[in-house]
């Protein structure tokens, strides 16, 4: 298992998720497909985007995270993100 989906695998069992960086949420993003897009760059909310393989642009998968520099974010943003993760059917072993 890769070092990303161990990873993910812990935020997705842990009930109180403190302890995870955007460093963390970003790997775990960009092994699963996610880019940002191009164009605003103005304050702290990213926005993490994965278009579905068949081309559904209806289909595509959004995760918002802040990137605040060092430290840990919120665990409602760690939270949101396993969300929309388990929604699009990306966890691994179904989880």
């Amino acid at each position: 298992m890769a070092n990303w989906a161990k990873l993910l695998a812990q935020m997705v069992a842990d009930p109180d998720p403190r302890n995870y960086t955007y460093a963390d949420a970003v790997r775990i993003l960009k092994a699963l497909g996610f880019a940002r897009p191009a164009g605003k760059r103005g304050g702290s909310h990213r926005v993490w985007r994965r278009a579905d393989p068949s081309g559904n642009v209806h289909r595509t998968t959004i995760v918002t995270l802040v990137e605040k520099g060092h430290g840990t974010i919120k665990p409602v943003y760690i939270r949101d993100m396993v969300a929309a993760l388990r929604d699009a059917g990306l966890l691994p072993d179904g989880s």
